[in-house]
């Protein structure tokens, strides 16, 4: 019997982490005996927003290096993951099942939500990874239940990830930075505090309502894949917040993983 693979959500902060890890970095080493027998993984990022449905469907996707003004080297690393196209296919019948309709995406590459994390994670770069998008039309809800409707997938060996950033107010970034910002430190801690208490209804349904999120995030582009990863999860799963402190004053590198 293939064991459940895990569910995770990744705060990828800034394109530098590719560069330096950091204590997010290191932190993400805790999730590897979760992904021992896992057979691909299903990740969506905070950087590809589409009009509909669209599932990466490349054997062999190339690496986006989507953000400009930054150092050089950062523009050299290729991150040469293998895509899959079977499953890509899966997962557009399984969608198709559940009344969503999807577009195979065969030129998509990795966005850096996907695959500066995932550098990290999986430095060999070998573990098959397929993108999908987020629908701008959808409501938290309804992206909820996108992940409700894959989940099960977990069962057959394929990890389930959401690539975004627990805090994401660009305005509020100082490069060099090391004193986080107060609101930042107490909206990673009251998230923290309802992912404990599985109070997924607030996170999902009123989370305009939690303490600083508008702060935390003037557009919800990266707490999103949050809302997909939490569909994702199972009652039996155990969770564990991965911490890994806060870049730059402002970006909360916390990521959670379920198992």
């Amino acid at each position: 019997m293939t064991q459940k693979a895990p569910v995770m959500f990744v705060s990828h902060g800034a394109p530098t982490y590719a560069l330096d890890p950091g204590k997010a970095g290191a932190s993400l080493k805790q999730a590897l005996p979760s992904f021992q027998d896992v057979k691909a993984v299903i990740l969506l990022s905070a950087h590809w927003i589409s009009n509909k449905q669209e599932v990466m469907s490349a054997s062999h996707p190339t690496t986006i290096h989507d953000f400009g003004g930054f150092p050089d080297e950062l523009y050299q690393i290729e991150y040469p993951a293998p895509g899959d196209t079977e499953l890509a296919g899966q997962i557009q019948t399984v969608l198709k099942d559940a009344g969503i309709a999807s577009t195979l995406n065969d030129s998509r590459g990795f966005d850096h939500g996907a695959w500066v994390p995932m550098l990290h994670l999986f430095p060999n770069a070998t573990m098959p990874i397929v993108q999908i998008s987020i629908d701008r039309h959808l409501t938290h809800q309804q992206l909820f239940q996108l992940g409700q409707t894959l989940k099960h997938l977990r069962g057959e060996g394929v990890a389930i990830i959401g690539s975004g950033s627990l805090t994401h107010n660009l305005r509020d970034v100082r490069w060099g930075e090391t004193e986080a910002l107060p609101y930042v430190l107490r909206f990673q801690q009251s998230i923290k505090q309802y992912l404990q208490s599985n109070d997924f209804d607030m996170l999902i349904n009123h989370a305009e309502h939690i303490g600083d999120f508008n702060q935390a995030h003037p557009t919800d582009d990266h707490y999103l894949p949050l809302v997909f990863a939490l569909g994702c999860v199972e009652e039996t799963d155990t969770f564990e917040v991965l911490e890994g402190g806060i870049e730059f004053g402002a970006l909360s590198m916390d990521s959670y993983l379920w198992h």
